[in-house]
């Protein structure tokens, strides 16, 4: 009952090559009913030895890896997959050792997107964004020392606290000329069909390079002399970086995450562009950790709406496998909603977690059915992550009893009924707003509010879309608008809503919403005072 076929105009056509809402290129071969995917072995054996011992299902090495490794890439293993239904791989390309080290494995990824062509399974090459092995890569190119993010000691900042991972910085042309080089050789001499850039986030960067172009922003940028109170931005420095800042009142750092999630938005604009001038059929899959984290904005440098633009599907990676769990409704409907609202579509790849908390993969044809079923309902790619996951030298998680019958059954039921679901958006007669604002400045509200409401909707069975504040033109195919936590509102916002309101729209607002501009300055008095009348 939550979608319909007859679709209202601007929003994403899944039947067409094009996304509507800016004219990007769509590969024809990716709409979500026909694509079943399977994790395949995103982490190349190096690295898999590097970490060190580990969880074995996800990540870590075994004294027999090895065996594991060269089973997940057999030829019998493709054309089981292909039997069941998987037809888009996500397997390693580019780790972040370096062209010249990764050659190797790449080769073996040249010939497993040969094998698998053969099964009529697409393959999309796992490509590294933030992180650099510099034990190995420095060997290649000794300068890209120069790439690498500073923290505001001047050091040398690295990826998930890993000494030997260093983390690029989005503003290094070398870098991006880097990672150009190593898409063009993936698609042209590995034979890729797309490209899952993981971790496409932006951390905080101190180098000589960003503060010289923060500074032209606030130049270019800022006008307002009392909000301010200085023009001059010569001698500004970055401030320092907070991950905890759940209420952002500094108008200084507010323009600095501004600044950064404009220049994340920036490069991968300009990733995206090169990846498909090279062919708009190959597919951009990205990571960039939303939704798993409250504010977004200041850790990843992330607007979801702007992000939008330059991919064509994100991994929603985290602990919302869907299930019950102590009478609570876990879900991914989230990261769908979004998404459909922003451009892109949803590849799910979230965990199950024991009593203990530790993640674990489906136990049962049951709950593989649900994450199946989840993801075909709201748009997302149906698939497996934990599929080919290692439980011993030659067996894989896929070879617990009942599992692939599950996965190959409920894949062919999908298959059976697409012409039901394919091309339908929700028929959503509510809508939750959106303002970047308040999830940049005052993310715990705004993540409370927001999330608590939207979880509510999901368990009344109430059909709802995300209304980005960019997309307030839309607002009129609503019945109802939920403000839930959005503080920082503008003037402009507040004008259009109160012009719905006037032609019948009907809005639920808490309490909080509006206080604030989108600047965090307080309001004389609350921005819906004489939009709700008392209501």
């Amino acid at each position: 009952n939550n979608l319909r076929k007859t679709r209202p105009d601007n929003l994403l056509n899944l039947t067409d090559t094009t996304d509507i809402r800016n004219r990007k290129p769509f590969p024809s071969w990716g709409r979500p009913e026909n694509l079943r995917w399977a994790w395949w072995g995103w982490e190349p054996l190096a690295n898999r030895q590097r970490e060190g011992g580990r969880a074995v299902p996800y990540f870590g090495a075994t004294r027999w890896t090895g065996q594991w490794h060269d089973e997940m890439f057999s030829e019998a293993t493709i054309r089981r997959m292909s039997a069941l239904g998987i037809n888009l791989a996500v397997t390693h390309f580019f780790k972040g050792f370096g062209l010249k080290a990764e050659r190797d494995e790449m080769m073996q990824t040249a010939e497993f997107v040969k094998k698998c062509h053969r099964h009529g399974i697409r393959v999309a090459g796992y490509t590294q964004f933030r992180s650099l092995y510099y034990e190995t890569f420095l060997k290649e190119e000794p300068r890209a020392l120069s790439w690498i993010q500073r923290k505001a000691d001047g050091s040398l900042s690295t990826w998930g606290g890993a000494y030997y991972r260093l983390a690029p910085c989005i503003n290094s042309p070398e870098f991006i000329r880097y990672l150009k080089k190593a898409i063009g050789y993936g698609a042209r001499e590995i034979g890729l069909d797309a490209f899952h850039f993981d971790n496409s986030y932006a951390g905080p960067c101190y180098c000589p390079r960003c503060k010289k172009l923060f500074r032209a922003y606030l130049a270019k940028n800022i006008r307002d002399k009392a909000r301010m109170s200085f023009l001059d931005f010569s001698r500004v420095e970055i401030p320092p970086y907070n991950d905890q800042a759940a209420m952002v009142r500094d108008p200084l750092y507010q323009e600095w995450i501004r600044f950064r999630v404009e220049r994340l938005s920036a490069t991968w604009c300009e990733i995206y562009r090169h990846v498909k001038s090279i062919n708009p059929e190959l597919g951009v899959i990205t990571n960039p950790g939303f939704p798993r984290s409250p504010a977004w904005a200041n850790r990843l440098s992330l607007h979801p709406y702007d992000f939008g633009r330059s991919t064509d599907f994100t991994f929603a990676e985290n602990g919302n496998y869907p299930c019950l769990r102590d009478k609570n409704l876990i879900t991914q409907i989230r990261a769908y909603k979004a998404a459909e609202s922003a451009g892109y579509r949803v590849i799910p790849t979230a965990w199950l977690s024991d009593k203990a908390g530790n993640t674990r993969c489906p136990d049962t044809g049951r709950e593989v059915d649900l994450s199946l079923a989840e993801a075909a309902a709201f748009g997302g790619i149906a698939g497996s992550t934990w599929a080919l996951r290692a439980t011993a030298p030659h067996r894989m998680v896929i070879d617990r009893p009942g599992l692939a019958p599950a996965l190959g059954k409920f894949i062919s039921f999908l298959d059976r009924n697409r012409a039901l679901y394919a091309g339908a958006v929700t028929d959503a007669p509510a809508a939750m707003l959106h303002s970047f604002d308040s999830f940049a400045f005052q993310s715990e509200t705004a993540c409370q509010r927001f999330m608590g409401l939207e979880q509510s909707l999901i368990e009344s069975g109430v059909p709802y879309g995300v209304l980005f504040a960019e997309q307030l033109e839309k607002i009129g195919r609503y019945q109802l608008v939920i403000v839930a936590g959005q503080v920082c509102l503008s003037d402009e916002i507040l004008a259009r809503l109160r012009d719905y309101v006037r032609r019948g729209g009907k809005l639920v607002v808490t309490a909080e919403s509006g206080a604030l501009d989108e600047n965090g300055l307080q309001r004389e008095i609350n921005g819906f005072d004489g939009i709700l009348n008392g209501k």
